[in-house]
């Protein structure tokens, strides 16, 4: 059973935040293993009804006219907690009570920090671009943003001596600030919704935060937020469900393909330093889920932070629907928005499925849809190293590996209203001619 300090509010300010009706005491964090609960599993993780628990709390506290507090201990022993204070108190206030009320001294919350809590309902995010990364998300997330009513947070700053891609999209990072909270702060939620964070991905030497997020566009009405890890992680997805007006985006791709790309883009699994040993063949990550380092490295410890595993899309979908339901997400493959694969018309129908599905009018007659961040990605097949007749059998290997997921991704496209290309219908991969 959950513990929560609830403050019961009046008319008297001053007189309430002296006073205390003990009636739940919550931790306000889940557990740091929790990040380790696979998003593929059948089943919800052991701490997933903390979320709503603490969501129904803070309904409670708004509802008797409270706000609800943050407070984290000195000690990093102690976990943290949620406090419902009056309205009119001010953190200095929530601050002094614990301070001098002996059963918060009996907590060692004497040195305690506060700070507001918010609500997922606040954050006027309507989509996120959850996954999955290397399928060209990032192509994907450039045109929506040049879509009139769409403004990706937080904003691009168009400088080429920063945005080298001339993209009009860049990652977010807003549920990896909330961090194990089971609320967001309220102060994050306010900067959020003006556009004045959550920066993520690396920083070009020499510049500030500040100086790499750009100006709200005028006239958008539709905010998203573009991280193609998200969907890997279940804790984020049920950060994401909680908050009522945000959909889910997943761009799927070619297994075997991806393999090449993301083996191709060592950004985030190979440093390639002096000291670093020399990187393995792809042949090792094709018929393995797991590669490990001859000894650690600045990008990779025990393992290889790439793994084939990955590109089971259609299984980590399935974990993303049981947190949103259909409804809310949207599954599209990157040959129906490319067109080496997909004519002028297939391109701008795909796009505009994904503009109904976003509640957004039709992308303008005149729209150029435009490709970003190719610079990893193969077009001619043939040139792939696994396609090639002396990777014949690495090749054989990695086809029974994915077989269900090249059977699964037609339906699941399909089901999650996007087109199905003709080579995904019959099940090809990228190495079939």
């Amino acid at each position: 059973m959950l513990k929560a300090l609830i403050m019961v509010a009046g008319s008297q300010a001053r007189r309430l935040c002296n006073r205390l009706l003990l009636e739940e005491h919550p931790q306000n964090f889940v557990p740091a293993q929790e990040a380790l609960w696979p998003i593929d599993h059948p089943g919800p993780s052991p701490h997933e009804s903390m979320y709503d628990a603490m969501t129904d709390f803070s309904d409670r506290c708004v509802s008797i006219g409270g706000r609800l507090w943050e407070v984290l201990p000195s000690s990093p022993r102690l976990h943290g907690s949620a406090l419902c204070m009056a309205k009119a108190c001010s953190a200095r206030e929530v601050q002094a009570w614990l301070i001098r009320d002996r059963r918060a001294a009996l907590l060692n919350r004497t040195e305690a920090l506060v700070a507001e809590l918010g609500h997922w309902r606040d954050l006027q995010l309507k989509f996120v671009v959850a996954g999955f990364e290397k399928c060209g998300t990032s192509s994907l997330s450039h045109n929506l943003a040049r879509h009139p009513e769409v403004q990706f947070f937080p904003p691009t700053m168009m400088d080429a001596r920063s945005n080298t891609d001339n993209q009009n999209a860049q990652d977010g990072h807003f549920f990896w600030q909330v961090g194990g909270r089971l609320l967001p702060p309220a102060d994050l939620v306010r900067r959020f919704n003006a556009g004045l964070c959550c920066l993520g991905g690396a920083r070009p030497p020499g510049f500030r935060d500040t100086e790499l997020i750009g100006p709200v566009k005028r006239g958008a009405q539709v905010i998203g937020e573009r991280n193609p890890v998200y969907a890997f992680q279940r804790i984020i997805m049920k950060m994401v469900s909680l908050v009522p007006s945000a959909r889910v985006v997943l761009l799927v791709c070619d297994p075997i393909r991806w393999l090449h790309s993301a083996y191709g883009d060592t950004l985030n699994w190979y440093a390639g330093g002096k000291e670093d040993p020399p990187r393995p063949p792809l042949r090792e990550f094709a018929t393995s889920d797991f590669v490990a380092v001859s000894k650690p490295t600045s990008m990779s410890y025990k393992w290889y932070n790439l793994s084939r595993r990955r590109a089971y899309f259609t299984f980590f979908a399935e974990g993303v629907t049981r947190l949103l339901g259909d409804a809310r997400v949207h599954m599209l493959h990157r040959d129906s928005i490319d067109q080496r694969f997909a004519s002028t018309s297939g391109v701008r129908d795909a796009y505009n499925r994904l503009a109904s599905f976003l509640q957004l009018r039709p992308f303008p007659e005149d729209f150029s849809f435009e490709k970003r961040n190719v610079r990893a990605k193969v077009a001619v097949p043939q040139s792939l190293e696994l396609c090639s007749h002396s990777e014949r059998h690495t090749l054989k290997v990695l086809k029974r590996y994915y077989r269900a997921e090249y059977a699964r991704l037609p339906a699941w496209i399909g089901r999650l209203g996007g087109l199905v290309p003709a080579r995904v219908a019959s099940n090809r991969t990228c190495c079939d001619a």
